[in-house]
């Protein structure tokens, strides 16, 4: 995941500090050894627990990741 959302334009996140963004840093550390299975599950769930906030304050349906992507695509829009 990380490799693939390093080449998109619309993805990148300059501060780093979107639900996309630690989702593929986790997935990176993870892969490549700097944390274990265990520590990698949890900060899932931190991250899981974040969408679910967004999710709440902004009403998404159903699909609530397809609905962040969706919701993360509009408020960093590029002009």
């Amino acid at each position: 995941m990380y490799k693939k959302l390093a080449k998109l334009v619309m993805y990148r996140d300059e501060k780093g500090d979107s639900i996309l963004s630690g989702v593929s840093r986790i997935i990176y550390e993870y892969d490549n050894k700097v944390i274990d299975r265990d520590t990698a599950v949890s900060h899932i769930y931190g991250e899981i627990r974040k969408l679910l906030e967004v999710a709440t304050s902004y009403a998404f349906d159903k699909n609530l990741w397809r609905d962040y992507i969706a919701f993360y695509l509009i408020m960093n829009e590029n002009p």
